[in-house]
This record gives structure tokens, sequence and C-alpha cells, in this order.
């Protein structure tokens, strides 16, 4: 965990990441620093390396779009690679560690329940260390959901509940 936080960081300190050019996220870093960690700790083939790496980047690149990029509604006051990239780390490395469904399912919803990141820390050094939290938070959540922690199994689809106050 300590390898993705820093690597991530590293990647990003003097912001040359890749950026999606309508999303406004930057994906390779998080999943990368995540990816590579892993596989340090358990090694893996280049194939499985590079096709877990591209699903890890596909979905939080997708998932970032339908978030951010009109007709979505949501709010630009969030960093696109805050709330997306701990999805993508996890998928990624859930992929690498060959989870079946349910437990990929699972380090989705630990990710996504830890997905954060705000753009009024743009231009301080909270910058590069939302994309290293969110890398380090997949590769968490796939920790977790690998020696069973439990987690929603549609954190993507869910409709909220609002909870009564009466």
């Amino acid at each position: 965990l300590h390898a993705t936080l820093i690597n991530c960081l590293a990647s990003s300190v003097f912001s040359f990441d890749d950026t999606h050019e309508q999303a406004v996220v930057h994906p390779s870093g998080p999943v990368a620093a995540a990816l590579l960690a892993l596989a340090e700790y358990r090694p893996a083939s280049g194939a499985d390396l590079m096709t877990a790496f591209a699903l890890g980047i596909e979905l939080e690149c997708r998932l970032c779009k339908a978030v951010t990029v009109p007709p979505a509604k949501g709010s630009m006051a969030w960093s696109g690679t805050g709330i997306t990239a701990g999805l993508g780390a996890a998928v990624a490395a859930a992929k690498l560690l060959r989870f079946d469904v349910e437990t990929t399912r699972r380090a989705m919803g630990m990710a996504l329940a830890q997905a954060s990141g705000i753009r009024a820390m743009h231009g301080t050094m909270m910058t590069p260390m939302m994309p290293s939290l969110a890398g380090q938070t997949g590769l968490r959540a796939a920790m977790l959901a690998q020696q069973g922690y439990t987690a929603g199994l549609n954190a993507l689809d869910r409709k909220s509940t609002r909870l009564n106050s009466s």
C-alpha cells in the first residue's frame, strides 16, 4: 500500500500525468501504481498486467465521463481522478488477482465507499496526493475483498436511499 502511494505520488507530483480529453481524469498513475505494487508482491505476466491495466483505465475513464461530462449533472467541484481512480485501481487489481464476479463487486463497493477528492485542493500539495490516495484505496479494497471483507454488490447501480429523519 505504501509503494502504491509513493509511486503514484512520484508519477503525478510534476503534473505530467495523462489526461482523458473529455473527462479530465488522470487515469494511468493510480492504476499503474497499484498494479506494479501488487505485481511485486505477487508476480504476474506482462500480458496479465497489461490486460488488468487496460481494464482499470477503461472503467475509470468511462465512470468519470459518465459523472462529469454533459448530459451528466455531476458537480465539477469534485476531482474526477479522486472520485474514480480508486475504482479503476480496484478493478485492475481484482483482474490481476483473478477474482470471481462477486469478489470483484465487493472490491468495487469498498473502493467507491472511499472515493473522494475535491478540486478546491488543486494547486496545493494535495493535488498529487488525491490520485495517490485513490490508487492506494483501490488496492486496499481488492486486498480486503480477497480476505472476505464485504461491501454492497451493486455500488454503481444502486439508487440512494434517504433516511427518514422523523
